[in-house]
């Protein structure tokens, strides 16, 4: 291990000291916060008390609402898992940074679960600390029962500082099926190979390491290395990882390994981005990196933004009937939907919003979005796929026939997930026309939706 790393390891020994803020005394406070950084606790966490069967401990995790859950109580939403670092705890996130206010605007719920000194690992030497199993077994489906998430990879994230980091891209690598996003500040990224004799003198952190990942030649390091765990990954498997997001401070002890990650993804051709920033290993960073990563976990996740209302714009016939009707093709367009905590579009004409087309509930607890709307000469077509990474695509192809708007037919896009330079393109059914006001089968994976 490198000089330099070791000189590192004197201000790392402070940062632990006064609870993971930076050795910068300018920074650092009797909190152990950034003066800059006065989090408000919001009436959207909840705290759970969960005990866990596998670690026999109660685990707590807090949670942070989106601010239109009680709102719509259909709607279901992503998730993003956020971890935190080496001698901190499951309230860090929540009580040392701005983490309410910054996930305020997005549709999405943030979990911040406890981890205690486990390295996200199943320990090597003691069998009930099983903080990896623990995640995937035990509070990801507690988190899916308590609350109206959507139960696929694609609605589903994990991120976390320094160890947490670490733990986030090993879970990223070691279970893709699982995350569709993965990201790390500051990450603690080559932990698993550190010895004893390079941290004789850190013995807290030494514990914590041998009791995670067992003596220097135990298998159990060589299969939670991340680097060892990227290197061993087929050019197959690349486009079935989730999009790993890392970055660093330029005053950070781990931002050359850092870099040397983010080289071996380049290397392994992984879908990733890596950011260097002014900053170090302290809450000021992490505060400020944090609402950055919350914007490109949510791009990834195709959460939307929180915002907008929804007034009644809807036409009635002569017989009180809900209608959409199409006399002037040119005269209507399709747009994002407005309904707050709706995966919808709506379909306007003259500013007025006529008809909402909104996804099953079923598909949306699974994982699907609108993938776009567009105009057609004759009508207007949205398409729908599965997920931020597109395996499974479908569209809808709407015409104006007698005035009015029908679905007329439906169509896949669809690739080989493992080449997606093959892919192919048809129409697998065409339908009769089915007035859109009468398309509520689940078959369709849409309905439209009167307003009222």
């Amino acid at each position: 291990m490198h000089a330099h790393f070791f000189r590192a390891l004197l201000t790392l020994s402070f940062v632990f000291a006064v609870g993971g803020q930076s050795a910068n005394s300018q920074l650092a406070t009797p909190s152990g916060l950034a003066p800059s950084i006065q989090p408000r606790r919001s009436p959207r966490v909840e705290t759970i008390q969960f005990h866990s069967a596998l670690v026999g401990k109660t685990l707590p995790y807090n949670v942070i609402l989106p601010a239109d859950y009680r709102v719509s109580t259909a709607t279901r939403y992503p998730v993003i898992y956020l971890l935190h670092g080496w001698a901190g705890h499951y309230s860090d996130w929540v009580t040392r940074t701005n983490i309410a206010d910054y996930a305020a605007p997005y549709r999405f719920i943030v979990v911040m679960p406890e981890g205690n000194d486990g390295w996200y690992t199943d320990s090597a030497t003691v069998a009930s600390d099983k903080y990896e199993s623990y995640i995937l077994q035990e509070l990801i489906p507690d988190v899916q029962r308590r609350y109206r998430t959507i139960e696929s990879r694609y609605g589903r994230a994990i991120a976390g500082l320094s160890m947490g980091g670490y733990g986030a891209l090993k879970f990223g690598l070691k279970s893709p099926g699982t995350f569709a996003f993965a990201g790390s500040l500051s990450g603690a990224l080559a932990a698993t190979t550190w010895t004893e004799e390079d941290l004789k003198a850190f013995k807290g952190i030494n514990d914590s390491l041998i009791a995670a990942f067992g003596a220097r030649d135990s298998s159990q390091r060589k299969v939670n290395d991340i680097f060892e765990i990227a290197r061993g990954l087929s050019a197959s498997r690349a486009p079935a990882l989730p999009y790993f997001y890392l970055d660093c401070g330029t005053e950070d002890f781990f931002l050359a390994v850092n870099e040397q990650f983010a080289a071996l993804l380049s290397e392994k051709k992984i879908a990733h981005e890596f950011r260097e920033l002014s900053g170090n290993h302290g809450w000021q960073y992490w505060d400020q990196q944090v609402k950055e990563l919350l914007r490109i976990a949510a791009e990834k996740l195709q959460a939307r933004r929180i915002g907008g209302s929804h007034v009644d714009r809807s036409s009635t016939d002569d017989k009180g009937s809900k209608t959409l009707g199409c006399d002037d093709p040119k005269g209507y367009s399709v747009e994002e939907g407005t309904v707050p905590g709706t995966n919808s579009v709506n379909v306007v004409r003259d500013g007025r919003v006529l008809h909402t087309i909104k996804l099953l509930t079923g598909m949306e607890r699974n994982g699907f979005g609108f993938n776009g709307a567009k105009k057609t000469k004759d009508g207007f077509e949205i398409s729908i796929e599965y997920g931020s990474v597109i395996y499974y695509s479908k569209t809808f192809i709407f015409t104006c026939r007698q005035h009015k708007f029908y679905l007329s037919k439906i169509g896949v896009d669809s690739f080989n997930k493992h080449n997606p330079e093959k892919w192919s393109k048809k129409v697998i059914r065409v339908r009769p026309y089915v007035p859109i006001e009468k398309f509520s089968i689940t078959d369709f994976m849409l309905e439209g939706v009167a307003q009222h």
